[in-house]
């Protein structure tokens, strides 16, 4: 295992060991990074939500709100830390 690789898996393990849902988006809003506790409460695997977005899974309401905290992060380069509900 590369250094490179092996610092990956060490991010991953030290994410999957939170107990709240995590995710990273890239600037285009789709998910590249997250946590199995966001995989469970998503109910799909990592490997069918890496590469989505929020319009993919949720109504076209929800996922606009989404959308806009995303794009309130891009803008101003600050983290959001939210509740929300959802269907």
């Amino acid at each position: 295992m590369t250094p490179d690789e092996h610092a990956a898996r060490y991010f991953a393990n030290i994410l999957d060991a939170i107990a709240d849902p995590v995710f990273v988006k890239d600037e285009g809003h789709r998910w590249v990074t997250l946590n199995d506790a966001f995989c469970k409460l998503m109910g799909h695997p990592r490997e069918a939500l890496i590469g989505r977005s929020d319009p993919d899974f949720f109504p076209p309401a929800e996922a606009a709100v989404f959308w806009e905290m995303d794009e309130a992060v891009l803008r101003t380069g600050t983290e959001n830390l939210s509740e929300e509900d959802f269907t």
